[in-house]
């Protein structure tokens, strides 16, 4: 199980909860008529990512084909396959699946440009890959960026600036305070991360609550959902 406990600074520091079995569940919006941003749903799928499981987001936020969030899921779903999970859409939601019957990514280079939202879940699947993993176009003064790569640093992760981006070299990574200094997407690339690192704790887990209410119900009753989810699809036997 999990705790949280509020600091003198106010600050509700979350214990992450590890994963004791493989993430097999059905996720939907916690706010009826509001779909989940595709970034912050993107932690979700990255949960059977690392745990051999599957998920499926139901009502996965669909591209118009104007704008950036289009892009944004696309990048997702290429991020996603690269590491070599299983991606497919239905007309449930968006379903990820581990390949591997370890949990293990495949490290590769992956095209972050116009991204930032993106890099620091990416930062975090590349340092749980087999092998190294070059992540290209993260900017160095970008805040969530630099949140990121300092967090995983915290936690022993290998994360090296290089003239297009970083290069992640994963390592055997330790429990510590992960810092997201308030960006929601560092707070859950760090609660991915606790999936299968113990002791993960996070600084504060109030911003992640403003974006999704009620996300530690939301992610305690999908670690422990252990639905019989067919691999790559969202029917259920």
């Amino acid at each position: 199980m999990t705790s949280s406990t509020v600091g003198p600074t106010g600050f509700r520091v979350w214990n992450v909860p590890t994963a004791e079995i493989p993430v097999r569940g059905r996720v939907r919006p916690t706010v009826p008529d509001r779909p989940f941003d595709p970034y912050h749903a993107a932690a979700f799928l990255a949960a059977a990512s690392v745990t051999t499981g599957t998920v499926v987001v139901q009502g996965w936020p669909r591209p118009t084909g104007h704008g950036t969030d289009g892009a944004a899921d696309d990048r997702i779903r290429h991020l996603l396959a690269g590491l070599g999970v299983y991606v497919v859409r239905t007309a449930e939601g968006l379903t990820a699946t581990s390949r591997s019957t370890s949990g293990d990514l495949r490290g590769g280079r992956f095209d972050l440009t116009g991204m930032p939202r993106l890099v620091p879940l990416a930062l975090v699947l590349a340092a749980l890959a087999e092998g190294p993993s070059t992540l290209i176009g993260p900017a160095r003064t970008a805040p969530a960026a630099l949140a990121a790569v300092e967090a995983l640093r915290t936690v022993g992760g290998a994360a090296d600036w290089t003239g297009d981006g970083l290069l992640v070299h994963p390592r055997r990574l330790t429990g510590a305070l992960w810092v997201a200094a308030g960006d929601v997407d560092v707070a859950l690339a760090g609660i991915v991360l606790g999936l299968t690192v113990p002791g993960v704790r996070l600084d504060d887990l109030s911003p992640v609550i403003d974006a999704i209410p009620a996300f530690d119900d939301l992610w305690l009753r999908l670690l422990w959902a252990d639905e019989h989810l067919l691999p790559g699809t969202s029917a259920a036997h």
